[in-house]
């Protein structure tokens, strides 16, 4: 279960390269007025940030600027990190699953007999 997990967490890891470059641009590039939480995070802090485009605007041109920049090596940044978060965490949950569906399957059987 747990090399599964791993195994899917690689695969899967260049669209989460995709989405977290798309989410975690500069909070300043949309935004004429900041409120102050994020100006904490590093905006101006007059409040005012200059309008610049954001550097992801979609899938496809944020793929297409990572291939360009960066190859193929680009998509699969922090694989080896999010296949060690992925092993465990698919390891315990299904193992749970498993165990708790075992133990209501001989709870079950155990009521019929008796």
């Amino acid at each position: 279960a747990g090399l599964s997990g791993g195994v899917a967490a690689a695969m899967t890891t260049p669209f989460d390269v995709i989405k977290t470059r798309l989410q975690t641009q500069d909070a300043c590039v949309r935004r004429e007025t900041v409120p102050r939480p994020m100006r904490e995070l590093g905006c101006p802090s007059s409040g005012r940030c200059d309008m610049r485009s954001p550097v992801y605007v979609d899938f496809t041109s944020t793929f297409r600027s990572i291939l360009r920049d960066e190859g193929m090596a680009g998509f699969f940044r922090g694989v080896s990190a999010r296949v060690a978060l992925a092993v465990p965490s698919a390891a315990i949950c299904w193992g749970t699953y498993e165990t708790v569906k075992w133990g209501l399957h001989h709870l079950n059987q155990s009521e019929r007999e008796g």
